[in-house]
């Protein structure tokens, strides 16, 4: 019987200190992963993202401002950075960049990059050796850096062109074969919405005009890739741009 005593109690303390250690564990300040430290450096561009934070009452809440690690949301609240339970930073188009904490539920609105229907598409070389005539595409080190086992870089689209031009759909592209084949993680080519959003153009802007260039901070993916561009110019024509990330920068 004292033995079965003793087997209790020692239960019970294992379960209570797994308690603690979870709810000490779950704390923002202990940001086992980073993940909190990671995604700070968005808060740089709140003209290109949207940003919420989640506190322990499970309610969403829109940033606008982070100043001295104060969270400012758009209801005038100030919050420090520690005690937030999530970050999410968002694209315009409410695709999800990065999160940051326990994210449970999802501020309406957001997503998670959707799986599309499957598309096959393998890149005409000649075509892309026109298309480099009219846009420019350059690769350099991302501010995200290195996330979870992910290397993140930057991919630059530069107009080089006369004429302002329109992005329709794009993505990477593996060599298969000898055959730069589309390797999309959605399973699609990605669409002009998200390119707009991704790629940092103003709200409703779908050209991008002549010298101008446009970014998208925190892009990935495997290396050798082709990152594939097909646009359509003011004048009509369509043609597709690509250019080669062999390394990461």
């Amino acid at each position: 019987m004292k033995n079965m005593i003793v087997l209790f109690v020692v239960i019970a303390v294992l379960l209570l200190t797994a308690a603690c250690l979870l709810v000490v564990w779950r704390k923002p300040g202990n940001d086992r992963d980073g993940s909190f430290q990671r995604v700070k450096h968005y808060f740089g561009e709140f003209d290109k993202y949207r940003f919420f934070v989640r506190l322990p009452d499970n309610h969403w809440r829109r940033v606008k401002s982070l100043v001295e690690n104060m969270l400012e949301t758009e209801e005038g609240e100030r919050i420090p950075y520690a005690e937030a339970e999530a970050i999410l930073i968002v694209y315009p188009n409410g695709e999800i960049v990065a999160e940051a904490g326990n994210v449970f539920s999802l501020p309406e609105g957001c997503r998670y990059l959707e799986h599309k229907k499957h598309e096959t598409d393998v890149l005409d070389m000649l075509r892309v050796e026109e298309g480099n005539r009219w846009l420019s595409i350059a690769f350099a080190k991302s501010p995200v850096g290195k996330k979870d086992g992910v290397t993140y870089f930057s991919t630059r689209i530069t107009n080089v062109s006369q004429e302002p031009v329109r992005v329709y759909r794009f993505g990477g592209y593996n060599n298969v074969s000898g055959k730069w084949t589309l390797f999309n993680g959605g399973g699609a080519f990605f669409d002009s919405d998200q390119f707009q959003s991704w790629y940092g153009l103003p709200e409703g802007e779908e050209w991008i005009r002549p010298g101008e260039s446009v970014c998208d901070p925190s892009n990935y993916g495997g290396i050798p890739m082709i990152w594939a561009y097909y646009f359509e110019t003011q004048s009509g024509k369509k043609m597709v741009a690509g250019g080669l990330i062999e390394k990461y920068p």
